[in-house]
């Protein structure tokens, strides 16, 4: 009886496993060298500082 648990239980793993990482190669990722846009190297234009108002006195 524990050998079929055993047996059981390798094959539950084997499966589990196989789903979780054989399920992520169904879309095969295929890199694209493209040039990088003239656009994505400016840097985005920073916000002007906010003026705080003075702290109140005493």
């Amino acid at each position: 009886m524990a050998e079929l648990l055993f047996i059981a239980t390798t094959i539950f793993v084997a499966y589990v496993v196989f789903v979780v990482l054989g399920g992520k190669k169904e879309a095969p990722e295929t890199p694209k060298a493209e040039a990088p846009k003239p656009e994505a190297a400016k840097p985005a234009p920073l916000a002007e500082p906010v003026a705080r108002p003075p702290p109140p006195k005493p």
